[in-house]
């Protein structure tokens, strides 16, 4: 799940999902498939709460983090 602020400036979040998908078998073998989608608007707390429930149902002991664009873009400039 990915987040970022709404184009109005407000204290909403966007949500996006992605999904990805590798064939490993068949003609299409080595092909992937990539979706992302926007899935919800919703206010940060919210999105804090859901998380640290989902978390919990699964018995991960460690909590939800979250990560700036810097761990996804690691040894490139990120600005914004």
């Amino acid at each position: 799940m990915v987040t970022c602020r709404a184009a109005d400036g407000g204290a909403r979040l966007r949500v996006y999902t992605a999904r990805y998908m590798l064939v490993v078998r068949g003609k299409e073998r080595g092909q992937s498939k990539v979706e992302v989608r926007e899935t919800a608007l919703s206010p940060a707390e919210v999105i804090a709460r859901v998380m640290q429930e989902a978390a919990e149902r699964t018995g991960d002991p460690e909590p939800p983090v979250a990560v700036g664009p810097a761990v996804w873009f690691e040894g490139k400039e990120v600005t914004g």
